[in-house]
């Protein structure tokens, strides 16, 4: 009887075991619905720039000669109506933008090249233009529009930066562990390096940061800078841990490129990999965190984006669709999302995805 007993004992702890390794990696599977090639879009060096979600509907910045166009879309990827505005370094002109942010029904533009940010309303009409410190430099990365302030990564020194437009000034910051510059203002070699850069997402008084190096990490912080929570993905066993960001090229490979939020979840887009080694997988997926509690995880993997060779990042999440920038590059990887014979080599596109999130 007590052989029995321990037997017992074993299978039960056997099968809690297995439950808890199956709420921990909970996964459901989903479709691409439907697609819209862009081809007037250049990708800015390898993660999501110059796309928004405004109203539940994608927004794109592209280039067209000598001017930029944003387009609006319907929910089912079909053009509205668009604005232009000229390449250039007058007033109201861009010259490279890095940037775009929609926020109060404005759309602000970060050029990198001018340090400038250019305020427009939703027809195209310049309201403000915002000339950015002179200490400011690298910037590289996301934009995040909260009132006054606008939160910047960057790729020198600094994690991010919290930036007054009223005052002109930077107002808070946190210092990179491993800067991609050194102080001499010279180019370090960082292929194949650990970078501390990442994606930002703000949302009410929360600040998400989702590092592109291995370890995986999303690092929460308060409007005091402070941290307050993180958490790290340990979906990649050691066989990628070679394949930190730009080993092969300064795009692609696996990484936290985007952040988004929708009824207290969020959603962390894992993609692709520029890598010339066929032989390792080149996985895609989406985690989805409850953001009150970080412990909790689900995952999302997308039928036709089993191995990429490119860039997925979120554009924005509904309770029916996730949109996705997708950005693939020329390899020898299938293509399962369009066979367009007009297409050779790589593309750039919107996907809109299923959100399966009501069959976890």
């Amino acid at each position: 009887m007590k052989i029995k007993n321990i037997f017992l004992i074993v299978f039960l702890l056997f099968l809690a075991l297995s439950c808890s390794k199956e709420k921990k990696e909970r996964v459901a599977y989903t479709d691409i619905e439907s697609y819209k090639i862009i081809k007037d879009y250049s990708i800015r060096r390898g993660y999501k720039g110059r796309v928004e979600f405004f109203n539940n509907k994608p927004v794109t910045l592209g280039r067209k000669n000598n001017q930029y166009h944003v387009y609006f879309y319907t929910k089912d990827l079909k053009k509205t109506k668009k604005f232009s505005i000229n390449l250039g370094k007058g007033p109201g002109e861009i010259a490279a933008p890095y940037d775009m942010e929609i926020h109060k029904k404005k759309f602000y533009i970060l050029d990198d090249y001018l340090k400038r940010i250019n305020v427009y309303d939703l027809d195209g009409n310049l309201v403000n233009d915002i000339v950015l410190n002179k200490n400011i430099s690298y910037i590289g990365g996301d934009m995040k529009v909260d009132g006054r302030y606008i939160y910047l990564t960057t790729t020198r020194n600094y994690k991010f930066i919290v930036y007054d437009m009223r005052d002109n000034k930077i107002i808070q910051k946190i210092k990179h562990k491993n800067p991609l510059y050194d102080s001499k203002d010279e180019k370090v070699e960082y292929k194949g390096k650990k970078v501390y850069q990442g994606s930002l997402e703000k949302f009410g008084s929360k600040i998400y940061y989702g590092r592109y190096s291995i370890p995986y990490t999303l690092e929460v912080y308060n409007n005091n800078l402070e941290k307050t929570n993180s958490y790290v993905d340990k979906s990649y066993n050691s066989k990628y841990n070679d394949y930190k960001y730009g080993k092969d090229f300064i795009v692609g490979d696996i990484m936290i490129n985007s952040i988004d939020l929708h009824s207290n979840n969020l959603y962390l887009s894992y993609g692709g990999i520029s890598s010339k080694d066929k032989n390792l997988e080149q996985p895609y997926f989406i985690s989805v965190i409850d953001k009150n509690n970080i412990d909790k995880i689900k995952k999302i993997r997308i039928k036709q984006l089993k191995k990429i060779n490119g860039l997925a990042a979120i554009i924005g999440v509904n309770s029916q669709y996730i949109y996705l920038f997708y950005n693939k590059y020329r390899s020898k990887i299938k293509d399962y999302i369009t066979t367009n014979s007009d297409i050779k080599g790589g593309y750039t596109a919107i996907l809109k995805i299923k959100n399966p999130i009501e069959e976890f």
